[in-house]
């Protein structure tokens, strides 16, 4: 769980890696194709969803309800932060 102040970097970050890795997901795949045929490569992507879809199932994610309530002292963080801090003058 993403804490408040923290969203639209951990949105950013996500966005970039999702949208980077998709082209090289699809380059192995069609080399996949290519090698071992289409509906071997379909199996084997189906396979990646699943395990997937096994790690997020049983991860403790599954039963977290809400946000766990943490000590934000140890990234610098603090209830009134202020994105100006991580600006460096000179």
């Amino acid at each position: 769980m993403t804490p408040d102040q923290l969203f639209g970097r951990m949105n950013a970050s996500f966005n970039f890696l999702t949208g980077g890795v998709a082209p090289l997901g699809a380059l192995a795949g069609s080399f996949l194709g290519g090698a071992i045929g289409l509906r071997p490569t379909l199996v084997v992507g189906a396979i990646g969803e699943v395990i997937g879809v096994l790690w997020v199932w049983c991860s403790p994610l599954r039963t977290l309800h809400e946000q766990p309530q943490s000590d934000e002292s140890h990234c610098g963080l603090t209830r009134g932060y202020n994105a100006q801090r991580l600006v460096h003058s000179e």
